[in-house]
């Protein structure tokens, strides 16, 4: 069974990267003109891909699994920023 982090970093907030890894599959997916989305299975790109996102995850607030409760604070957050931009207060 595969595993799944999820991250969110400020500074690269609308980047989907996703690093894919399996016994027959190694390469990276990203999103393009989205729904749509490109792989790519070069073990170069893949490799520069996976060194970017390890500092990046170091950045990072992780709200998958056991974070829960710094998912909640995160949720709570952009829901807080939707309220104060529909207000039109910014």
């Amino acid at each position: 069974m595969g595993t799944l982090e999820l991250y969110y970093n400020e500074i690269a907030p609308t980047n989907i990267t996703l690093l894919a890894e399996s016994d027959t599959l190694k390469g990276v997916f990203t999103v393009f003109d989205d729904p749509n989305f490109m792989f790519n299975g070069d073990e170069q790109f893949y490799q520069y891909t996976l060194n970017w996102l390890k500092k990046l995850r170091m950045k990072s607030t992780k709200i998958s699994e056991e974070a829960e409760h710094i998912r909640r604070i995160f949720f709570n957050h952009v829901t807080n920023r939707i309220e104060f931009y529909k207000r039109g207060t910014f």
